[in-house]
């Protein structure tokens, strides 16, 4: 019984620990730019449907994208590890950020999508 216990005890702090590292706020000074996406993957494999695609996010709550395809520029609100696209209803969660790279994650249409991306100068 108290092996038993034991091991409740271990697999809820497991579970507390875990829960709180995915929730780790990152720090998001770096975050305002011109990102080229370099690569991306849909449900974990490469895809080339995302081939030029770019986030501009700009400080004054503003984001100009073309991941769905045209090019939209729209409000976002970000949240904790997230950039809500208001105008598409489409969530991003930034996974990594540092001051030239960020990945990101989303659920489109039921299937994962991974963004990797790079700061670039070249506004398209």
């Amino acid at each position: 019984m108290r092996e038993r216990q034991l091991f409740i005890l271990s697999l809820l702090i497991f579970i507390t620990v875990s829960c709180k590292q995915d929730t780790k706020q990152l720090p998001l000074d770096n975050l305002l730019g011109y990102w080229d996406v370099y690569a991306a993957e849909r449900n974990g494999n490469k895809t080339s449907l995302l081939d030029g695609a770019f986030f501009e996010i700009k400080e004054d709550n503003m984001i100009t994208t073309n991941v769905n395809g045209d090019t939209l520029t729209t409000q976002y609100v970000l949240s904790k590890n997230s950039i809500r696209v208001e105008d598409i209803k489409m969530d991003f969660r930034i996974v990594d950020l540092s001051q030239d790279s960020m990945t990101l994650f989303s659920k489109i249409s039921n299937y994962k999508y991974t963004f990797a991306t790079v700061r670039s100068d070249n506004k398209k």
